[in-house]
């Protein structure tokens, strides 16, 4: 009998049988919108989709409200709140992160883009669910290369991001290749593949294949 592992692998609660386990495929889409506050200051609003058991069940769903300011050429901070609702075994169950990030752009050329993106989250449980809270450190890697063809243009992107929680020490690694896509100054587009590294909570370790979609529209 196949182990059935928890997808977000942090909380006590039942997801669908099938939804997260070993070399299971899913589908993530986010959308995020972009509003200009500032020349140097940007409110952005997103929420994500994710499907499991071979893209078929729903099985997560986000908003976040963020709000980047551009500190100089060279870093920007982002503080932000997630609301994540996981379907358990009777309806949905809310936890609520609160982050704040620290992004930072090593190298911006007409060549090649490289930023580091630094995440700390605190995680909320809601006490009907344990209460148990817990740090996260998040670190990601993400490497842009602009692509012309004829007269389209296009960035490959490489990243990697790995993840450390309080309590269970290295938990995630997401290996990342994909495009992006500008359709205007106002829309880009996002086709990546993340192959998903978890580590569960008896400590071994399972992966996912993802396919991510994600737009992005910009006012």
């Amino acid at each position: 009998m196949k182990k059935k592992f928890l997808i977000f692998f942090l909380f006590p609660i039942s997801l669908f049988a099938t939804v997260g386990e070993n070399g299971d495929f899913q589908i993530w889409n986010e959308n995020i919108v972009h509003f200009k506050i500032d020349p140097r200051v940007t409110l952005a609003v997103s929420n994500e989709y994710r499907w499991g058991d071979n893209g078929r069940k729903l099985f997560y769903k986000h908003l976040q409200p963020t709000l980047a300011c551009e500190i100089n050429s060279y870093i920007t901070l982002k503080p932000g709140y997630r609301t994540i609702w996981l379907r358990a075994s009777k309806g949905w169950a809310i936890f609520y992160d609160p982050f704040f990030e620290c992004i930072l752009h090593l190298l911006q050329s007409q060549h090649v883009e490289i930023s580091n993106r630094n995440r700390i989250t605190y995680s909320i449980t809601p006490n009907k669910l344990g209460g148990k809270n817990a740090w996260q450190y998040r670190n990601r890697i993400h490497i842009y290369i602009p692509i012309k063809v004829r007269s389209y243009r296009f960035k490959l992107m490489l990243g990697d991001e790995v993840f450390f929680r309080e309590g269970r020490g290295f938990s995630q690694n997401r290996a990342i290749a994909g495009f992006v896509f500008p359709r205007s100054e106002r829309a880009d587009f996002e086709f990546f593949y993340v192959y998903r590294n978890l580590k569960t909570r008896a400590h071994q370790w399972i992966y996912h294949n993802v396919l991510r979609l994600s737009a992005n529209f910009y006012f």
